[in-house]
């Protein structure tokens, strides 16, 4: 069950500009883990900010507009000047959905994502910036002093890894995170490592449920909902946002009180999958009406009904020359990505 009051989360990592297609209708939306986590939870009444360097381009500032109007504080994400945002194009079909790191219409592969350089994170650090709640989902650098910081300062750290990386990092991040979550079909990783004392521990599924544990102790199944599907994508971002949300801050984590939390966050993550796009849902419905339908869900784990998928509106062009789908600008489109961290 959700705790009573909502705190401050601070969100860093994988930020692109989501690109959603679905009944041949196009829309942007701030995307990636980080940004859909920051902005459920803003959805859900939580203050939330995110740290990101974008592109001072047009998907960059498209971000951070999208960012503000789901009351997430942009005061540190910086468009960086001759910098390329990263894309992404969410396609969703009668058969599921799939990612696409090509432009469907100018046919422009899309910059890819770089790591929050350690200097700027230094920077951030040294505003002496506070939240109840930290979370990152890409491990570099700079996302491990920030979470270092936040941890000195008491937040709870959660660390959703979705790629290996250099394990002096990677044990650095165990250290100090309190809660560790990952997907079972990703390579996070962490195979040679295991949960620290009174740590949990969360490893999602999909369709076939999740697992978690506490410190040392034995594995626990959570199973799935069952909820009429018209997107699954930003399901487990969902079910992210849902554990911060309702996980108890302060207290001790136990097995029975993050099997409740899990137990609701993957609810919420069951009505998601009901709307188009990683935050269909909160486009269409209240926070309070969302919620209800994920306690009712949870509750008598049954089948809820499906809201009609909202309308979303055509992407106008944007006044200067360049593609309405991905808004990469005319000199840009033959422009080839540089390597990814």
């Amino acid at each position: 069950m959700p705790q009573e009051s909502e705190g401050s989360v601070f969100t860093a990592g994988y930020i692109p500009l989501d690109i959603v297609s679905y009944r041949g209708r196009v829309w942007h939306a701030a995307g990636g883990t980080a940004g859909n986590v920051a902005a459920i939870l803003g959805f859900m009444g939580w203050t939330s900010a995110v740290v990101a360097d974008v592109g001072d381009d047009l998907a960059g500032r498209e971000i951070r507009k999208d960012l503000k109007k789901a009351k997430v504080s942009v005061d540190f994400v910086r468009l960086v000047p001759a910098g390329l945002t990263p894309r992404l194009v969410h396609e969703i079909d009668s058969v599921g959905h799939r990612f696409r790191y090509r432009c469907p219409r100018c046919h422009s592969r899309f910059p890819l994502s770089r790591p929050l350089r350690k200097d700027r994170a230094i920077e951030l650090a040294a505003l002496n910036l506070s939240a109840d709640v930290f979370f990152f989902d890409r491990l570099n650098a700079g996302t491990l002093v920030l979470a270092e910081h936040f941890a000195a300062s008491g937040s709870l750290i959660m660390f959703e890894p979705s790629r290996p990386a250099r394990r002096d990092l990677t044990e650095r991040a165990l250290r100090v995170a309190d809660v560790v979550k990952y997907s079972m079909d990703r390579d996070s990783g962490l195979d040679d490592y295991g949960p620290g004392h009174r740590q949990v521990w969360i490893v999602t599924g999909g369709p076939e449920g999740a697992k978690y544990r506490v410190g040392k102790g034995v594995w626990h199944r959570s199973p799935a909902f069952s909820y009429p599907v018209v997107d699954t994508g930003g399901a487990g971002d969902w079910t992210t946002a849902g554990l911060i949300h309702s996980l108890p801050l302060g207290q001790r984590m136990t097995v029975r009180n993050v099997g409740d939390s899990l137990r609701w966050a993957q609810a919420l993550a069951a009505v998601s999958c009901g709307a188009p796009g990683a935050r269909g849902l909160a486009r269409q419905q209240s926070a309070d009406s969302v919620i209800r339908a994920a306690k009712f869900l949870e509750q008598r784990g049954e089948q809820a009904a499906a809201s009609n998928p909202a309308i979303a509106q055509r992407v106008r062009s944007p006044s200067v020359a360049s593609c309405d789908v991905c808004l990469l600008e005319a000199p840009l489109l033959d422009w080839e990505p540089a390597e990814t961290a």
